[in-house]
């Protein structure tokens, strides 16, 4: 079979497994068509050159800390960090001795990868319309600082349907690690205030957000499995058309792996579909693909006004941007648009003016 054709076997409704280039186009399709909106999760920042620890790696140096504290004097802190989190939440101990004394306020802070950033330029393009993030940490909107813009993030409905309308939003549904004691770690924290409300208007928010758009999840499948309540909480009744889930993990595993997420790809009203690769890639794909598009509408732009001026039609390889290169390609796009040297890409559509486009086909 070809790349785009290959199907996995069906488990309840159909999960197609797609090839790589197949799931790009579909994304840049919804980009394209205004549809585009991504979940990313704890995997997209494991990959290098972040290299964000695991939920298991955090959780045993926090056991270790602890029990070599305590020693015999206490039994031994649990082995999860789910059940650790538990443990000091509902000792009213969570933020004040948890999150201060026993995780590393260092363990979030990393150097972006390509994922990171190709999230960034696109939400600063407004290419993507709606992200919604898993994560603490801050290293998409630290992308986007090395983009020379400002990523549109926020904790709840309030400070993202806040935003100008120009600007894509954000939402990071289980806080940020700016505010430590503002961030979701125990699952009884999901049952009392102030998180409760904020994750139910978060919901609320993204129902509307997410309906009939095109949805990719990159970096979900990981061991941060107290992610699952609240994204049952938070997507339990969003309807998406059509659900990519980008991971190299195999499809026959998703109902176990992420059950929230599989129930949210079965609700789709259009398609359910499966990419198995590293979400950095797919992202970084993903832009360079936008980035020769957005190029390739300014060539062609000033094509028929080449044509008048010299009498004949340009060589078609004229017409097609000649790089690969994400960086390179977004400084073109930046050129392009007339942006000053401390701005970033803004624009997701090229300008329809025939002048700009002739001018490069001259040269």
């Amino acid at each position: 079979m070809s790349d785009g054709t290959k199907c996995a076997q069906s488990i309840g409704s159909s999960v197609n497994e797609i090839g790589f280039q197949a799931g790009v186009e579909k994304a840049l399709d919804a980009l394209l068509g205004d549809r585009l909106a991504l979940l990313c999760g704890a995997g997209l920042s494991m990959a290098q050159p972040s290299q964000l620890p695991s939920a298991a790696a955090l959780a045993w140096k926090a056991k270790q800390k602890y029990d070599a504290t305590y020693g015999a004097a206490r039994p031994p802190l649990p082995v999860s960090i789910d059940d650790q989190a538990e443990f000091f939440f509902q000792r009213g101990e969570l933020a004040t001795v948890y999150l201060r004394l026993f995780v590393d306020h260092d363990a979030f802070s990393a150097e972006p990868n390509v994922g990171h950033i190709a999230a960034a330029d696109l939400l600063l393009t407004g290419a993507i319309q709606t992200a919604i993030s898993t994560n603490v940490d801050q290293l998409i909107e630290n992308a986007g600082n090395m983009l020379r813009g400002q990523v549109g993030a926020g904790v709840s409905r309030e400070r993202v349907a806040s935003l100008p309308p120009n600007i894509s939003p954000l939402l990071k549904i289980h806080g940020c690690w700016s505010d430590p004691p503002g961030t979701v770690w125990a699952a009884g924290q999901i049952a009392v205030e102030p998180i409760k409300t904020r994750i139910d208007e978060c919901g609320a928010w993204l129902v509307n957000r997410l309906l009939d758009r095109d949805l990719v999840i990159v970096g979900y499948w990981s061991d941060w499995d107290y992610l699952n309540e609240v994204l049952e909480k938070t997507l339990g009744t969003v309807n998406p058309s059509r659900v990519i889930v980008v991971d190299p993990g195999e499809t026959a595993s998703f109902p176990v792996k992420a059950a929230a997420l599989f129930e949210l790809g079965q609700r789709a009203t259009h398609e359910f579909c499966h990419v198995r690769s590293s979400g950095d890639a797919f992202l970084e794909r993903l832009r360079v693909e936008f980035s020769r598009s957005f190029i390739r509408q300014v060539l062609h732009g000033g094509a028929q006004a080449y044509a008048a001026q010299v009498g004949g039609n340009p060589n078609n390889n004229w017409l097609e941007p000649t790089s690969n290169d994400a960086e390179v390609l977004w400084r073109i796009r930046r050129d392009l648009e007339g942006r000053d040297p401390g701005e970033p890409s803004k624009s997701k559509t090229a300008s329809p003016a025939p002048l700009l486009g002739m001018t490069l086909l001259q040269l």
